[in-house]
C-alpha cells in the first residue's frame, strides 16, 4: 500500500477483533501512518490455523499465541466490546470505557469449541496451558486405542501407527473439535446495525466491503458476508482493501472491489495444494510456505516479534 499519507485532523481507525484481519488491518493503517485503536478480548492473537498441531505436538503451542501490546503498543486495548454507536460513532467496552471512531473495521471473526478456536478471555500463558493439556489427553487416548483398550468404541483402526486425527480421538472423552462458525454469537454486540446483518448473523457488505447502509463501516473476515471460504488468508486480503478504502475515502478517489485471488490448503507437514490468479501451484512450493509450519512464520514477521 506504500508509505504514509497525509492523514486528516480527526480521523482514527478502530479495529474490533485482533485475528487474521485485525493484525492486517492495524499494521497497514500503523504503516500508513493512521491513529488507531485495535481492541481484543484476550492479550494475544492467536494464529487458530495452527490450532490442531497445537493440540498433538508438545510445545508447538508457544508458537501459535503472538503478544498485542509488543507490536502495537498503546494502540492495542485489551477488552470487550459491549456496543456499537453509529450515530455517536463509538465503540463501548465493558465496564463503560468509549472509544472514538471517526472510521470503524469490525473483525469479529467467527466462533467454534476449543481447540479449534480459542476465543476466550484469557492470557497468553492460560491459552497455551490449555493446549498443552490437550496435548496430554490426546496421548493418553492414542495410547489407550493403540493398546486395544478402546479401539472399538471409538471406531479406529491402528494398522501402523497411532496417527489419528484429533476430531476422531475426541469422540467420546474429549470435546469435539471444528470451526464452524457461529458468527451471530461473535456479531452479538452490534445491535444498533442489526438491520445489515445476514440470516447466519455475518454482516452484509457491499463488493467494497463496506457494511450495507455505513460508508464509514467495514466488515472484514468471517464477519463479512462474502460468498468464499472462510480463511485466514482472505481476511488479510480484506483488511487490505478495507484500509485502502479508507485511504481513498479520505482523498476522494475512487474505492477498489475485493476480488479473490487465491487458495492455500495444507496437507500434513509435507504436502499442499493451491492456487494463484487460476494458476495450479507446485505442491512443493505450497508445503514449504504453508505445511510446515501452517504460516506462522509469516503471522511472527507481520507481527514483527521473533518465534520462541
Amino acid at each position: 500500500m506504500g508509505g504514509q499519507v497525509s492523514v486528516p485532523d480527526g480521523v482514527h481507525v478502530v479495529v474490533v477483533g485482533g485475528g487474521f484481519g485485525g493484525i492486517a488491518a492495524a499494521q497497514q493503517l500503523r504503516s500508513a501512518g493512521f491513529g488507531f485503536t485495535l481492541l481484543d478480548i484476550r492479550d494475544s492473537f492467536h494464529h487458530n490455523v495452527a490450532a490442531l498441531r497445537a493440540s498433538v505436538q508438545p510445545g508447538f503451542a508457544q508458537r501459535t499465541f503472538i503478544p498485542y501490546a509488543e507490536t502495537f503498543g498503546t494502540s492495542f486495548l485489551q477488552g470487550g466490546v459491549e456496543q456499537v454507536d453509529p450515530e455517536q460513532q463509538l465503540v463501548v467496552l465493558q465496564g463503560g470505557r468509549e472509544v472514538q471512531y471517526s472510521h470503524l473495521i469490525l473483525c469479529t471473526g467467527s466462533d467454534g469449541p476449543f481447540p479449534g478456536k480459542f476465543n476466550t478471555k484469557a492470557s497468553m500463558q492460560d491459552g497455551v496451558t490449555a493446549y498443552e493439556d490437550m496435548v496430554g489427553q490426546v496421548r493418553q487416548r492414542g495410547a489407550e486405542v493403540s493398546g486395544g483398550t478402546g479401539r472399538r468404541s471409538l471406531g479406529v483402526c491402528v494398522c501402523v501407527c497411532v496417527c489419528v486425527c484429533v476430531s476422531t480421538l475426541t469422540l467420546q472423552s474429549l470435546p469435539a473439535t471444528g470451526t464452524a462458525a457461529s458468527l451471530a454469537s461473535t456479531c452479538r454486540h452490534l445491535a444498533a446495525i442489526k438491520g445489515s446483518m445476514a440470516a447466519d448473523g455475518a454482516l452484509k457488505v457491499n463488493q467494497y466491503l463496506q457494511v450495507e447502509g455505513f460508508s464509514n463501516i467495514f466488515a472484514v473476515g468471517d464477519c463479512a458476508d462474502l460468498r468464499e471460504a472462510k480463511l485466514a488468508y482472505h481476511a488479510g486480503l480484506h483488511a487490505y482493501v478495507a484500509v485502502s478504502n479508507i485511504i481513498s475515502s479520505l482523498s476522494g478517489k475512487p474505492l477498489t472491489p475485493y476480488r479473490n485471488v487465491s487458495m492455500l490448503l495444507a496437507m500434513g507437514r509435507d504436502d499442499g495444494v493451491g492456487q494463484f490468479n487460476g494458476i495450479r501451484l507446485p505442491r512443493w512450493l505450497v508445503a514449504l510456505g504453508k505445511s510446515r509450519d501452517l504460516m506462522l512464520w509469516k503471522s511472527w514477521r507481520e507481527m514483527q516479534q521473533k518465534q520462541p
